[in-house]
């Protein structure tokens, strides 16, 4: 499996409910990853987004992630038996030499932070720790250090967030219902009961679940073909 397209567009967001208050121009990162495998109906897409800080970061996807991508041959980026893309080696591509939050400075901050694992929470991103590879390699430091996988809590108030959570089995998400429009929150329908909340039973991340980002992703896959 090989990436032969990354279609990216920059869209405003807000903090607020009322996206109509200011929000110092906050904006954020939509992207379709396309495939070279065609399945029904057309080649199988990925969805995403992310930001960096304040802003969506369109100029780095077009101009250093997206060509790393594409120029990548299918050994260097897919599993070993070709079926699929493999985030470890994704990543390794895409990331080569970018001033994202490391292992290496989670190490530091672990030996030199004053950190307690008996009370303090971890709120890494783990979208700027190298993506969930970069994450899992985070989590595993802390745990050789002595620290329960109940002392992460990753930020982003987002689906991708809350399956991370589950499926790892840390303690706890941060949740947006009111902020960042589509992105964050939960599935439609969705609240949270009792300090917990549901993952919604959905292929993938469940994008499909929330209907305004679901129409935003579609809109983008569209522009593609």
């Amino acid at each position: 499996m090989r990436i032969v397209d990354v279609i990216e567009r920059t869209v405003p967001i807000s903090r607020f409910a009322d996206p109509k208050l200011p929000s110092g121009g906050l904006t954020t990162s939509i992207v379709a990853v396309v495939t070279d495998v065609v399945g029904e109906g057309g080649p199988i897409v990925g969805y995403g987004f992310s930001s960096i800080g304040r802003f969506g970061q369109g100029g780095l996807i077009r101009e250093r992630f997206a060509p790393r991508l594409l120029a990548a041959g299918e050994e260097s980026i897919s599993t070993d038996d070709g079926s699929n893309i493999d985030p470890y080696k994704a990543w390794d591509v895409m990331l080569a030499g970018e001033a994202i939050f490391s292992t290496a400075e989670a190490r530091l901050l672990e030996r030199h932070g004053g950190l307690r694992p008996d009370r303090d929470i971890l709120l890494f991103d783990p979208v700027h720790c190298y993506g969930l590879p970069g994450y899992l390699q985070i989590i595993s430091h802390f745990e050789k250090c002595g620290w329960g996988r109940d002392r992460f809590w990753p930020h982003g108030g987002h689906l991708f967030c809350l399956h991370v959570v589950k499926a790892l089995g840390l303690g706890g998400a941060e949740v947006n219902p009111f902020c960042f429009h589509p992105f964050g929150g939960l599935p439609d329908g969705f609240a949270p009961e009792h300090g917990g909340v549901a993952v919604p039973d959905a292929p993938g991340i469940g994008f499909e679940t929330k209907q305004d980002l679901a129409d935003l992703f579609g809109e983008l896959g569209r522009a593609g073909q």
